[in-house]
């Protein structure tokens, strides 16, 4: 079961990590209300998790690696996939300039 740790402090406006609010024990309204909300979200029924946690605990590191690389593998191919569907009359080149502007927005820019 997963639980959730309340955090002890709280971020006062998104984009100023050093402007921290401390709040102690007390839970802020949009910290309840974003719990509801994760969870509200996460309506499907997860039938075969556990099963797929022992597998993916039996599986060696090595094993693990190599199923994460065929599975970043398979989503970029479905994305390239998806992405050519999607705009089915450009030409390779202005097909290859679409795919890196987008692929440039998937980036995380947390560095």
């Amino acid at each position: 079961m997963h639980s959730t740790r309340i955090p002890q402090t709280w971020p006062l406006t998104e984009g100023q990590n050093d402007t921290v609010v401390n709040f102690g024990k007390s839970v802020t309204f949009l910290y309840i209300l974003s719990l509801i909300y994760r969870t509200m979200m996460n309506v499907k029924p997860r039938l075969n998790h556990e099963r797929y946690i022992g597998i993916l605990q039996q599986m060696t590191p090595e094993q693990r690696l190599l199923k994460a690389l065929e599975l970043y593998e398979f989503g970029k191919a479905l994305f390239v996939h998806g992405l050519r569907k999607r705009f089915p009359l450009l030409s390779d080149e202005e097909f290859n300039k679409k795919l890196r502007e987008r692929l440039d927005k998937c980036h995380n820019r947390n560095y």
